[in-house]
């Protein structure tokens, strides 16, 4: 048996979720409210994201997928990747927008 302080491993997936932002929309286009590594985050509370995101990547350095769907404000989801890079300048981000381009793109 390993000793306690041994890191257990983790699965990829679990990798894979812990470095996605996902940006949930409301009516407007704006964002309702964001999930970043696990974490329900509301969408005006873009610092609790910046430091929800490096907690990620400090968990696993790889890179970031920012994930929204097309009825997401191309305006909001700008906000968004700002702060990301602004809590980890260096993060390779990815941006993903489900169904086709942002509103207002």
């Amino acid at each position: 048996r390993p000793p306690s302080s041994t890191p257990k491993p983790s699965s990829a997936a679990s990798d894979v979720y812990k470095r996605q932002v996902n940006l949930l929309p409301d009516e407007s286009g704006g964002i309702a409210s964001m999930v970043a590594g696990g974490e329900q985050i509301p969408g005006d509370a873009l610092g609790v994201l910046g430091d929800a995101v490096s907690r990620a990547l400090r968990a696993s350095p790889r890179p970031v997928q920012l994930r929204a769907d097309r009825g997401t404000d191309y305006a909001a989801i700008h906000d968004v990747l700002e702060t990301i890079r602004r809590a980890a300048p260096r993060v390779d981000l990815q941006l993903v927008v489900e169904g086709g381009r942002p509103r207002g793109s």
